[in-house]
Order: structure tokens, then sequence, then C-alpha cells
């Protein structure tokens, strides 16, 4: 068994000004069954998202925060507890799901999933295991972010909101 520890090490993002600490151990049976254990610590305005509606069409942003997060396990099911609160200048963009066009009529709208046909089978656990295994996410919303929900882009319908708020969010592999 291998068992290997680094140094701690400061995460600096691309604007030099905001950091983080983390500490990584990688454990192996003879270069087999790897397991990771990455600790991120202290982060102060960090960096956390920046992405484009190219990089995921359903959302997308910049987002700075303040917390920590653990990612750990073995490689083919990876675990990641993630605690943040939202600092100034992050906007995130939340795309609504396609809106049926008969529905407008009726003074209300339907929203549907996009590309999701059942979303018990979009992650399907095999026998080598998907990568991914549980996420556990608590972020702090406050009124330094602003959140965009997108309706209908072409038409320009959007909701923007700022606020105070807890939102917790928990994925498994069922």
């Amino acid at each position: 068994t291998g068992f290997y520890t680094f140094k701690p090490a400061r995460l600096i993002d691309e604007t030099g000004k905001n950091s983080a600490w983390a500490k990584l151990a990688l454990k192996h049976r003879n270069f087999t069954d790897w397991y990771l254990d990455l600790q991120i610590d202290s982060a102060r305005n960090l960096k956390v998202l920046n992405t484009t509606e190219k990089d995921n069409s359903i959302y997308y942003g910049v987002g700075y925060a303040d917390g920590n997060c653990r990612i750990y396990g073995p490689l083919n099911q990876i675990s990641m507890d993630i605690n943040l609160k939202t600092r100034k200048n992050t906007q995130i963009n939340l795309m609504y799901s396609e809106v049926e066009e008969t529905s407008f009529g009726g003074g209300h709208v339907k929203f549907r999933a996009r590309g999701i046909n059942n979303p018990r089978n979009t992650f399907r656990k095999s026998e080598v295991g998907d990568g991914l295994y549980r996420i556990n996410l608590f972020l702090e919303a406050t009124p330094e972010a602003e959140a965009q929900f997108v309706i209908d882009k072409k038409l320009g319908d959007v909701i923007r909101g700022r606020g105070n708020g807890a939102l917790r969010m928990l994925y498994d592999e069922n």
C-alpha cells in the first residue's frame, strides 16, 4: 500500500489576489485502487466558476466565494463536500428549460427538462463506476451575487435577483 501526502500549497486565482490553501493525499494498493483526498481550505474571494454558455448550456457565469471543499474517494467514486459563501462580482445564469409555445395564451408558462429524458438514468452507476459518487453542496447566497433566470433568451425574458439565503444541493449515484 502506498501513501503520498503533499505539503499544503497556496492556490491563487487568475487575479493574483484571491487565494486558498490545498492539501493533497493519494493512496493506492500496488499502484491500483487509487484513492484521492483533496482538501481546499480558507478560500477568500476565490474565483470558483468561470464558464460561458458554450461550456454549459444549463448554467454558466462567474463566481467568487469564500469557503472550503473536500474532494475524496476512490477515483471511480469521487465524493465532494462543498461549503461556500458568495462574494462580490458573482453572476450566475440559470437557463430555464424550453418553453412550450402554446402555454403563453393561457397566461402561464410551462417548463420541461432540456435534454433529459429520465433523470434517474442520466447518471447510470456501472460496475467500474462513473467517477462521481456524491456531491453535498451548501451555498450561502449574499446580495453581492446576482442570479439570472433566463426564461426565453430570444425575447429577453429574464428574472434577475439578489438576496440572502441558503441553498443545499445533494446528489448521489442514484
